[in-house]
Parts: structure tokens; C-alpha cells; sequence
């Protein structure tokens, strides 16, 4: 969800925590498949996830590093 702010759009936060699941998975600049990779999380791999805006990507947090994955390979913990 975007909230308007003085005329700025700001992402809402989600700050749920998910696993990387299915083998290694590309954190990415943007979130499309042909972004750069800023890193790669391993399998089992801990993330924050920080906003479900996207239909095919979260943006995460991952050691201290953001960008966006996948969603299809991460599995929301509860």
C-alpha cells in the first residue's frame, strides 16, 4: 500500500520475517529479473521482509543489505 505524505509516496512496512527456500536465491537492485545482483542469500537464509507491493518480488533485508527477490522462494515465517 502507498500512503501520500506531503507529496511523497512512501512504501507501508511490512517487517515480517521469511526463510530463502528451493537453493541459493539473487538479491537484486530493482525488482525484475534483469536488475544487478547485489548478493547472493543461501538456502535457509534469513530475511526481513520489508513490502509485498510487488506481485512477483518482496523487497527484503538481508544482512544489512535491501533489494528485492523472488517471492516464490521465500517462505514467510509465522
Amino acid at each position: 500500500m502507498i500512503r501520500a505524505l506531503g507529496g511523497r509516496t512512501m512504501e507501508d512496512k511490512v517487517e515480517k520475517f521469511g526463510v530463502v527456500v528451493g537453493g541459493a536465491l539473487r538479491l537484486r537492485a530493482k525488482p525484475n529479473a534483469t536488475s544487478d545482483v547485489l548478493t547472493l542469500m543461501p538456502d535457509k537464509a534469513k530475511v526481513t521482509i520489508l513490502s509485498d507491493r510487488y506481485s512477483e518480488f518482496y523487497r527484503v533485508s538481508y544482512n544489512g543489505t535491501c533489494g528485492y527477490c523472488v517471492k516464490k522462494f521465500i517462505k514467510k515465517e509465522k
